[in-house]
């Protein structure tokens, strides 16, 4: 590809906004996630191309008159399906636009002579004067194309746990749109779908035994292209104190591809691309935090001195910050005129008493702690 540029090029500006949205419910233990997102270029920079009879690719920068616009949306469900939470549904789609414009040759173009070439009588017949009259107007041979690309998929997936086995299986889908302003006849409609299972059993004794199958078809891809396929792989390990020791079987059906596919304003591309197809793969991992574990239990531990040096912090704080009285007691106390307060906290005796001598809890007047009893919470409460 040859380019020149332009020096007629106006900055383009570009808008984004974005809003999200995040809910559960605590009774139910449902979750809902969605979030939306818009970006819009105006002036966007974008490539006025051609190709010469001998194949070569020449392109110019230019500032497309129509804004490039872009839209996503997603949005996800999950809950549980059984009251014991052992089985669970989740919901996922996702939809995106792009709106974009550029430039093409309406016919055969004579390439650029480099030997020759003189950019101010290029630039007069391409482009015209300096608000491009030639160009825009199609004097120089060029139209506007408008590419509109739809994007939608989504996921519903089952998920099934217990003590000693996962399970999921989902089913998900792609279906991509492309629509073409200059010439209809190459606009596009494919899909991607997808369904998958995996499982995860630990028998115990520290084994691991685990597979997963899934089978892609597609719809809308050229001749040879899109073919089905099965994809099969499971894995045994089995943990011996700090090492675990597995084993992997990936493609037992020899049956992955790895499929891309290209599209831009010019052309739509599949191509196929050579994988590693099946193979085994035996593998040993050691836990260095299981083989440091019982080192790390001989080491001696000054729980007081630590508790002293955090607690000498704390209050330097307070004196450099001139802490009074946390404006929640006060919030409550105006809510709660009539009522009698009583403090829970996790802090030592000492520490309360030391604090009691520097700050106004209001009326505040009744501690309760239960650090100094970190296994009888309950009894230090039923005693009071």
């Amino acid at each position: 590809q040859i380019t020149a540029g332009n020096i007629y090029l106006k900055p383009q500006y570009t808008h984004y906004v974005q809003t999200a949205l995040n809910t559960n419910n605590r009774e139910t233990f449902a979750f809902f996630s969605m979030y939306l997102t818009g970006q819009m270029t105006t002036r966007s920079t974008v490539q006025a191309s051609w190709i010469d009879a001998s194949g070569v690719r020449y392109a110019v920068p230019v500032n497309s008159k129509k804004p490039q616009t872009t839209g996503d949306a997603y949005l996800a469900y999950s809950r549980p399906v059984s009251k014991d939470r052992q089985l669970s549904i989740q919901l996922a789609t996702s939809a995106t636009y792009t709106g974009g414009t550029s430039y093409q040759a309406t016919s055969k173009l004579d390439g650029l002579d480099l030997k020759s070439f003189d950019y101010n009588t290029f630039m007069n017949d391409f482009w015209g004067d300096a608000s491009g009259d030639r160009f825009y107007s199609g004097q120089s041979g060029f139209a506007e194309s408008r590419t509109n690309t739809f994007i939608f998929g989504g996921d519903l997936k089952l998920k099934y746990s217990i003590e000693k086995l996962d399970a999921n299986m989902t089913y998900g889908f792609s279906n991509r749109i492309s629509r073409y302003s200059l010439d209809p006849t190459a606009n596009l409609n494919n899909w991607t779908h997808n369904i998958n299972t995996d499982i995860l059993y630990r028998p115990g004794k520290d084994w691991e035994i685990g597979t997963d199958l899934s089978y892609r078809f597609y719809r809308g891809y050229a001749n040879g292209f899109g073919l089905p396929e099965w994809r099969w792989n499971m894995s045994v390990s089995k943990s011996i104190k700090s090492v675990t020791l597995g084993l992997k079987m990936a493609d037992i059906l020899n049956q992955t591809r790895n499929m891309r596919r290209t599209v831009s304003a010019e052309y739509v591309e599949d191509v196929y691309s050579n994988v590693l197809g099946r193979f085994f793969l035996f593998s040993v991992s050691f836990n260095f935090g299981k083989m440091n574990a019982k080192k790390n239990k001989n080491i001696d531990f000054d729980d007081d001195l630590f508790f002293k040096t955090r607690i000498e912090n704390l209050f330097d704080i307070v004196a450099e910050r001139n802490l009074d009285c946390a404006p929640f007691f006060r919030q409550l106390e105006a809510m709660y005129p009539e009522k009698k307060f009583i403090a829970l906290t996790s802090q030592r005796v000492s520490v309360l008493d030391r604090f009691r001598k520097i700050i106004n809890y209001g009326k505040i007047k009744e501690f309760i702690s239960v650090a100094d009893k970190p296994y009888g919470k309950k009894d230090v409460l039923a005693d009071t």
